[in-house]
């Protein structure tokens, strides 16, 4: 009888150190995720206060708030920032410095990744509404002409094509583990 109450601890020590283990294993798996949508929020909010405090009289450096754009249909509420370095990209959308600033005469080009502020892009249809404010205060507001997909290679080539509206850019397809291999477009022109 001896032996059997030894297996038997031995039995529950190691499923309570499996158990443990998992238990610490996931709360892993679920940290990362729960950490960088925590501090995506926290950026959003810091963001949000600055831009209604924002100094309409400042010049515009890399890494500053630019504009703010929102749509409903794509779940969109973000400061927008100028230049589109890797670092400005992981905190909010970009205006990409192949396009024109908002409310010049030209293509204004939006870029942001698929996972973060742009997951909804996807969701815009023919018609639906966009708003951009720029820093100046000035409210432009667009509708979505039409959506489309395109390799890196020919991104380059219909940017050179004359468009005057808002395009949004992020990578493609949506559901995809790694570097996309494709962009999804979201072309948009102002209201008249």
């Amino acid at each position: 009888m001896g032996k059997w109450k030894t297996g038997k601890t031995r039995f529950a020590t190691v499923m309570l150190i499996f158990g443990v283990s998992c238990l610490f294993g996931g709360s892993l798996l679920v940290a990362r995720p729960a950490y960088r949508n925590l501090s995506r929020l926290c950026l959003q909010q810091m963001a949000r206060f600055n831009w209604v405090r924002r100094d309409l009289a400042s010049t515009m450096e890399n890494g500053q708030a630019v504009a703010w754009i929102k749509s409903d249909s794509a779940g969109l509420d973000s400061a927008v920032l100028l230049d589109g370095s890797p670092q400005n990209l992981l905190k909010f959308p970009c205006l990409s410095r192949s396009g024109v600033l908002p409310g010049e005469a030209g293509t204004v080009i939006i870029q942001a990744h698929r996972d973060t502020h742009f997951r909804g892009l996807g969701k815009l249809v023919s018609g639906d509404p966009v708003q951009l404010e720029t820093v100046a205060g000035v409210v432009r507001r667009y509708v979505v002409s039409e959506t489309e997909i395109m390799t890196r290679q020919q991104l380059e080539t219909r940017f050179q094509q004359n468009f005057e509206g808002l395009v949004l850019v992020t990578c493609y397809p949506f559901r995809y583990t790694g570097p996309a291999p494709k962009r999804y477009l979201v072309w948009l022109r102002e209201e008249t």
